[in-house]
């Protein structure tokens, strides 16, 4: 609820990653809007689906395998990957790439469950190809975190999608998987989960 800090952006993780000396990249299959009072001018590399709408609509949350290999490698880096197959209408979110096989079928009474519960073996399959990118690229310490923007209704309380801020949208998982020098340990916080407000 600061919203004077987020304004000035006094805290902006771009920001002060920039300030740091790393390459800062947002790459995202949604849109450009996303990026309001981030502080854009602090990210070196930006791609949005404004930036190729056709390429995005061809190769969904794939394209970014792609683009991720373009970043640099050769110094520290700090960025957001944000993907779009976990949304609805979610079979729209795999579709397009023809070497995923849905573990679910979407006939009968469980479709909207099915379709979301392939969306998200998609995206486990991306990220697990973005984590291993990332591990072979960088010789050095890497931290890579995987977290969501918010939780999704599946039709409890009636509800259906992420626009009411229910206990099942505010309530997201993080996940982070760290490797770093020999004998030189970070120091990291203990977040059973995080909430999105």
């Amino acid at each position: 609820g600061n919203e004077e800090e987020l304004q000035h952006r006094v805290g902006n993780l771009f920001r002060q990653a920039k300030r740091a000396g790393y390459h800062t990249f947002w790459l995202s299959t949604q849109e450009s809007k996303l990026l309001n009072d981030l502080g854009p001018e602090a990210i070196d590399t930006i791609f949005t689906k404004a930036n190729d709408p056709i390429a995005v609509q061809e190769q969904g949350d794939r394209l970014l395998l792609s683009l991720a290999r373009m970043l640099p490698n050769d110094r520290p880096t700090f960025g957001v990957i944000n993907m779009r197959a976990a949304h609805a209408p979610y079979e729209n979110g795999y579709r397009q790439d023809v070497s995923f096989i849905p573990p679910w079928t979407l006939n009968g009474e469980g479709k909207l469950g099915n379709s979301y519960d392939n969306a998200l073996a998609y995206t486990d399959r991306i990220i697990t190809s973005l984590m291993r990118l990332q591990e072979s690229s960088f010789a050095g310490n890497l931290a890579f975190v995987v977290t969501a923007d918010h939780g999704e209704a599946l039709g409890e309380l009636g509800l259906v999608g992420h626009n009411i801020l229910t206990p099942e949208v505010a309530s997201i998982p993080a996940l982070l998987k760290v490797k770093w020098q020999k004998g030189v340990a970070p120091r990291l916080p203990d977040v059973p989960y995080l909430t999105h407000s």
